[in-house]
């Protein structure tokens, strides 16, 4: 009786180590942005996406809310977002930033010092939207205390600099988890002017229409999925890493799309 019991018991062992070969693991993501998140749903895409793609169970959880970045949401209700983080042993945090072409003060590191605090072996991936439209342009904001202030750019290398540089204050800091900002207005920028495709906008706003937010979902998992680290999106004169892993990530949705 006990053989016949250790038999059946080592039985479900190999058939539940099996499933769970088949099966993967269990992974958690967060979503945290504003309306350019929420139109045509980018966690919905990227969920599509990742279950082509990879064999793990993706759970995403989305708190989303318009006219409000990571930023704005805050300092509307730093306790409920604090809360939000530790809920959840989270394996990707995507947050959607403000524009960082703008004068900034230490408000962004200070939130993301609180941010990192709150988790736990997490992936932080952030996305900046400061597009290259027209030049001259004035990138401003509103202080309370000093009034409005602006950075003027007389051309899209200028305002890349800028957002670097800044890109730079955030993420190096003494964070205990990974945290990345992808400066997807350059690549953009990128696929447009080496390979023609453009990626648009429903709207006034500048709401992504439902190609650009399926082009930004496959970039987003292309990340995930090779974790190229900071890209240099400044140097044109020579194939940067910037320049190498876009037409990567260009050949690989090319491909994607034909089959």
């Amino acid at each position: 009786m006990i053989r016949d019991l250790i038999k059946v018991f080592l039985a479900l062992l190999i058939i539940l180590g099996v499933q769970t070969r088949i099966l993967g693991q269990t992974k958690h993501c967060l979503f945290i942005g504003d309306s350019y998140f929420s139109h045509n749903d980018l966690s919905k895409e990227f969920q599509a996406v990742w279950n082509d793609e990879i064999s793990d169970t993706l759970l995403i959880t989305t708190h989303n809310r318009d006219g409000a970045t990571i930023v704005s949401q805050w300092r509307r209700n730093s306790n409920e977002l604090l809360q939000l983080f530790v809920s959840q042993m989270w394996d990707y945090v995507i947050i959607e930033l403000p524009r960082l072409a703008t004068p900034q003060d230490s408000s962004l590191v200070q939130i993301f010092r609180k941010i990192d605090s709150s988790l736990k072996n997490c992936r932080i991936i952030c996305i900046t939207m400061d597009f290259c439209n027209s030049f001259p342009e004035m990138a401003c904001v509103r202080d309370p205390a000093e009034g409005v202030k602006c950075n003027e750019y007389l051309n899209c290398k200028e305002k890349s600099t800028q957002v670097r540089a800044t890109s730079d204050s955030i993420v190096n800091q003494n964070y205990k988890n990974s945290i990345q900002i992808i400066p997807f207005s350059q690549y953009k920028y990128f696929l447009y002017d080496q390979y023609l495709i453009e990626l648009g906008s429903d709207d006034d706003y500048g709401h992504p229409s439902p190609f650009s937010q399926s082009v930004l979902a496959r970039f987003l998992l292309f990340h995930i999925m090779n974790h190229p680290g900071q890209v240099d999106i400044i140097k044109t004169n020579k194939a940067s890493s910037e320049a190498i892993h876009i037409s990567s990530f260009y050949s690989t949705y090319n491909n994607e799309s034909n089959n």
